[in-house]
């Protein structure tokens, strides 16, 4: 008895581990840039202003349980810094000035880790931990976020992230013969929608059914 109850414990893990690797799936993600926004927010010496990033790329691969998120294992972004515009040339100028776009043409973020994060059914809440690079310098920032699967497969995040120039050697820029100065702090707020990489998980059920057949 003590036998045959071992076997039938044996088979029972052995199915809830089949199981398991079935409804877990690793599933990438890249942004929907139609209908994602990421605005730059400051202050000056005259009024606050804001900038609008028009050309973003980002990407993230969450492990995936139905329509729940089990983890963040990986993200990405990247944009062109001539794609930071607002309504007045001169700003625009200035802020290429300041960021050096002509040597340094791209922003970068890349994840390191995953900090503290809530996963309460199909929503999840916390912040990332990654690097980012402006200008020629490269500093680790947290990022916080707000998010949600969708039923449709796509997944909403939003946040709000501060950051100082000066952390990045970056000299406010300064207009009107010094008489209009920029604060040194500023918010990037961001709403993205972003969808399933089907390209990705095609290569990748590809692969597995190359190793299976080995």
């Amino acid at each position: 008895m003590k036998k045959i109850g071992s076997l039938q414990f044996g088979i029972v893990i052995f199915l809830f581990l089949i199981i398991s690797s079935d409804s877990i799936s690793q599933v990438h993600y890249n942004v929907i840039p139609t209908s994602s926004t990421m605005i730059i927010h400051g202050t000056s010496s005259i009024h606050d202003w804001q900038m609008e990033v028009t050309d973003l790329e980002c990407s993230a691969t969450l492990l995936v349980t139905g329509n729940y998120i089990n983890s963040i294992r990986e993200t990405r972004f990247l944009c062109k810094t001539k794609s930071i515009i607002s309504d007045y040339k001169l700003m625009n100028n200035k802020t290429y000035e300041a960021l050096k776009a002509d040597e340094f043409s791209i922003i970068t973020f890349t994840m390191t880790n995953a900090g503290d994060i809530s996963l309460p059914g199909n929503e999840f809440n916390g912040s990332i931990n990654g690097f980012l690079s402006i200008a020629g310098e490269i500093k680790e920032i947290d990022v916080p976020f707000r998010g949600r699967l969708l039923t449709n497969g796509q997944v909403e995040l939003e946040g709000r992230v501060p950051l100082k120039m000066s952390e990045f050697n970056i000299d406010p820029p300064t207009a009107l013969m010094g008489t209009l100065k920029t604060g040194d702090e500023v918010w990037i707020s961001y709403s993205l929608k972003m969808e399933r990489d089907m390209s990705k998980e095609t290569i990748a059920t590809r692969n597995a059914d190359n190793n299976n057949s080995k």
